[in-house]
């Protein structure tokens, strides 16, 4: 599914406008992701919540698979999951939007289904709990977003490339296929590593990550 961009609406008067002009597949997307959420006990709600919140600031999704088996749910529940908690706790961290009115319009839009109404409401009382930590999260998004594209998708496979002579296999390289996307329309990039290439990558990240936690001490003192 392609992602979705949304701005959050200022008060609760746009919540309307808001979901109708939601594309038809983003609700049916996000109506799975509160059907899995009504599954979750409500004690584990802090959890999803705190899994959004570490998200909100990275543009690369990449917490469905480690939620998933924290909750013993399947990937593929815990993508929309993520989504629909995402969606309302960003709505919810304006302090503009009241819990019962957030629920019961999405409801009207079909973005919840009648039989997910409640824990749609236990897990938004949760979010406005912690409106300050959700907004915190949704500045670091806006300031890591300025300026340059933002990375959205990673994706790696591995590729055995075979050399011939006179029609017969000589020789064979590993080689990594990398492909890269951004939050920018046609800024995306395919290329291929051989196993060195991969590895000086991985070096220099390391170092990078280092680095970013060394900055990360600094803006703390």
């Amino acid at each position: 599914m392609a992602s979705f961009r949304f701005e959050v609406p200022l008060a609760a008067g746009v919540l309307s406008d808001f979901f109708a002009d939601m594309p038809r597949e983003v609700r049916t997307f996000l109506r799975k992701g509160f059907a899995a959420l009504a599954k979750i006990p409500p004690d584990r709600f802090p959890e999803i919540l705190k899994v959004v919140v570490e998200r909100l600031p990275q543009r690369y999704p990449a917490a469905e698979a480690g939620l998933a088996k924290t909750l013993g749910i399947p990937t593929e529940e815990a993508k929309p999951l993520l989504a629909a908690a995402a969606v309302f706790a960003s709505l919810i961290s304006s302090g503009e939007v009241e819990v019962d009115d957030l629920v019961g319009q999405a409801k009207t839009a079909e973005v919840i289904n009648g039989n997910d109404i409640d824990g749609a409401l236990q897990f938004s009382r949760v979010a406005a709990s912690n409106r300050a930590a959700i907004q915190g999260a949704m500045e670091r998004s806006g300031i890591a977003s300025a300026v340059l594209p933002s990375l959205s998708e990673f994706e790696t496979t591995v590729d055995l490339r075979l050399g011939f002579e006179k029609g017969r296999v000589c020789s064979s390289i590993p080689l990594a296929i990398v492909h890269v996307d951004t939050d920018a329309e046609g800024q995306k990039l395919w290329l291929q590593l051989t196993k060195g290439e991969v590895e000086r990558i991985v070096e220099d990240l390391q170092g990078v990550i280092r680095q970013m936690e060394d900055a990360e001490k600094w803006t703390q003192e």
